[in-house]
């Protein structure tokens, strides 16, 4: 097989995976698995009998608030990875709308909305650049939200599209610092495009499509693929994969395609339902990922082996990560035709996954110990401190970080369910 033919194969095999939700549906995901696991009863779930529904347009609304501390000091590395810097800020999102309740025939909102944003401290001052109109507080008001939003059950999948401009926040994907940063989870909190989610008892998957960059004299035309995807075989066994399909295109400026594209499956041990504690569980995966600039004939295949060790006790949890492997960066210092360089412009992820300074294979760690109380079933609220190490010590760093959602509250109307267990052992449950 020719260089060329290798590389299409690679990216067709990875944009295969990741759109395996979508051309699977939840049914043929449960017969696939049954002939490898026939080992558990299973779990049936039926729509409970309601009352039709006439379709009645009501007012929808809801309320998003995000505040979020992250202080990196990474001096001892020279900022090489990660920038030394602080992240203080807090963004609130008020949505209204319209919803129309169908009954089994699903649910409809049509939802708008504003993120109202504030960086701690960005005030302005009576000299200098600080006295910015752009630092005034209508200034605050940024990106607005428009989406339209589709919710039904089908037997025992809910299936949930959305399309237009929405809050991450819709998305049930557990996505690592291997496909976002900090910086970009906070500040790109909405996505431009279409999802399509399927969430089931011991299951989910997503698929996400954001176009997240319009061709102009300097912008480049870009879309992102995301995938998610997890199902437990057993209590205490499961797999999964989070994945991104990037296509970084031409800008008037700078002509020339960038690929981006990257896969994690990952098989968990959860050990927690052996044990008292909330949580203890040991994942595992291969990093894979493909890296090419389109102007010159070599491209890249990084790979990598992952390891994540979780426990968690009494609100208070460890985790940690061990990944050995190749950079997952490699393009970061390149340039495109017009002498700017890829870096973040290119990446979303974290950049301690460039892995070492001279871009040889190394290994990685970070460890995380954190405390994460449950105030309420709307409320989620995190204090953690990590370490991250390589080849040597390069930084850490102190974060609290809190979510407020008020749909998390509000009696959600909606195909009530029952389950019962079938008799028939030989099923396989997912």
């Amino acid at each position: 097989m020719n260089n060329e033919n290798m590389r299409l194969a690679l990216r067709f095999f990875s944009l295969s995976l990741l759109l395996l939700p979508a051309t699977l549906s939840a049914q043929g995901i449960d017969d696939f698995f049954e002939r490898f696991f026939q080992q558990r009863p299973r779990v049936q779930v039926e729509a409970a009998p309601e009352k039709k529904s006439s379709g009645e347009v009501k007012l929808d609304y809801n309320v998003h608030m995000d505040y979020a501390f992250v202080n990196n000091e990474f001096d001892r590395s020279s900022s090489f990875f990660i920038p030394t810097g602080t992240i203080a800020a807090a963004r609130v999102s008020p949505y209204i709308g319209l919803k129309i309740d169908r009954g089994e025939l699903g649910r409809h909102r049509l939802m708008g909305g504003i993120d109202i944003m504030k960086n701690f401290g960005e005030n302005p001052i009576s000299w200098g650049a600080e006295t910015s109109p752009s630092l005034e507080n209508l200034a605050l008001f940024r990106e607005i939200t428009l989406w339209y939003q589709y919710t039904r059950q089908f037997g025992e999948t809910t299936f949930n599209m959305a399309a237009g401009v929405f809050p991450r926040h819709l998305c049930g994907g557990k996505y690592t610092t291997a496909v976002f940063s900090d910086g970009v989870r906070f500040f790109d909190n909405n996505a431009e495009g279409l999802l399509l989610k399927w969430n089931r008892e011991k299951s989910n998957y997503e698929v996400i499509l954001d176009w997240n960059g319009l061709i102009g004299h300097d912008r480049r035309e870009q879309f992102n693929i995301l995938s998610y995807g997890e199902c437990y075989l057993k209590d205490w066994l499961q797999l999964g994969w989070q994945g991104m399909f990037h296509h970084y295109a031409n800008s008037a400026a700078a002509r020339g395609v960038v690929d981006d594209h990257f896969l994690n499956p990952f098989v968990t041990f959860n050990f927690a339902k052996m044990t008292s504690m909330q949580a203890l569980s040991l994942s595992a995966g291969p990093f894979l990922a493909y890296q090419r600039d389109r102007r010159y004939e070599n491209y890249d295949i990084p790979l990598g082996a992952d390891f994540v060790l979780k426990a968690k006790k009494w609100d208070v949890g460890l985790r940690y990560e061990f990944y050995y492997g190749e950079d997952m960066m490699p393009l970061f210092g390149m340039t495109d035709n017009a002498g700017i360089a890829y870096g973040t412009n290119l990446y979303t992820r974290s950049g301690a996954w460039r892995i070492s300074k001279d871009g040889s294979p190394s290994h990685y760690q970070n460890a995380e110990i954190y405390w994460e109380p449950r105030l309420a079933e709307f409320v989620h609220i995190k204090v953690s401190a990590i370490a991250h190490i390589n080849k040597e010590f390069i930084g850490w760093q102190q974060l609290l970080i809190l979510n407020f959602d008020l749909d998390a509250l509000r009696d959600k109307k909606g195909p009530k369910t029952v389950v019962k267990k079938e008799s028939k052992k030989s099923q396989f449950y997912l």
